[in-house]
């Protein structure tokens, strides 16, 4: 199982992801368990939905890559992944 939470926890450790597309990797995680869990109609895919959309926006924006050979900016992952789920849950600390 993946979260992202745990994901920000595992940037915050440094020891887990060597690459931005590691990162993504495990983020892609997330979107497909939510997916298997939950059913169509859900209200929590309709937020998946947001996160997504808005998690690739700035994911591209920043010039990450999803690609395991390109380079790893830690930094800019963790605040990628704390900005979307704060500003779509409205929540000031979430992580």
């Amino acid at each position: 199982p993946m979260d992202l939470g745990t994901i920000c926890k595992n940037l915050e450790r440094g020891t887990k992801y060597r690459n931005s597309g590691d990162v993504y990797k495990d983020v892609q995680l997330v979107w497909e368990n939510c997916r298997s869990y939950n059913q169509k109609g859900d209200p929590i895919l309709e937020l998946l939905a947001r996160v997504k959309k808005n998690f690739t926006k700035y994911w591209t924006a920043a010039g990450l890559s999803t690609e395991k050979y390109q380079g790893f900016y830690p930094t800019v992952c963790f605040c990628i992944l704390k900005f979307v789920v704060c500003s779509t849950f409205g929540a000031k600390k979430i992580m």
